[in-house]
C-alpha cells in the first residue's frame, strides 16, 4: 500500500512507473522552470494551522464561477498529451471532475477527441 502523506509523496510512484521523459514532462516546469520555482517559494510562505472541528457548522467550499456553483474553488487544470500517461486520461479526469462538481479544463494539445471528453463532462472547458 502506498502512503501519500504530503504533496511531495505524490512524485515517487509515477517516477518509478513512467519512462523518464514522460515523468519529466509532468513534473517539470516550462522552459527555465522559473515560474514553478516562484510558485513554490510563494506557497512556502503560507503556514496552515489546523483548527480541527472549530466553528465548522454551515461552512461550504462551494464557489460560484461563470453562473455555476462549483463544489470547490479549484478544479482540474489542463495538461497536454495526458493520453501518453494513461489510456483515456482526459476522459477519466473529466469524469472525476464531473462526479465531484469541480471545473475541468481540456488542453488544446489533448490527444483525445474533444467530443469524447465532452460526453464525459458536458460542463468542462476547452
Amino acid at each position: 500500500m502506498i502512503k501519500l502523506l504530503s504533496v511531495n509523496d505524490f512524485e515517487t510512484p509515477p517516477r518509478r512507473r513512467l519512462p523518464r521523459q514522460l515523468f519529466g514532462y509532468i513534473s517539470g516546469g516550462t522552459e527555465t522552470t522559473a515560474a514553478r520555482a516562484d510558485n513554490r517559494a510563494v506557497f512556502s510562505e503560507y503556514r496552515l494551522v489546523p483548527r480541527v472541528l472549530r466553528a465548522v457548522e454551515g461552512r461550504s467550499l462551494t464557489h460560484p464561477l461563470f453562473g455555476h456553483d462549483w463544489q470547490a474553488p479549484f478544479g482540474i487544470a489542463l495538461m497536454g498529451i495526458v493520453a501518453l500517461m494513461a489510456r483515456d486520461g482526459d476522459v477519466a479526469m473529466a469524469r472525476a471532475a464531473q462526479a465531484e462538481g469541480i471545473p475541468y479544463v481540456l488542453s488544446g494539445s489533448s490527444l483525445t477527441p474533444l467530443e469524447r471528453v465532452r460526453e464525459a463532462n458536458p460542463d468542462g472547458w476547452f
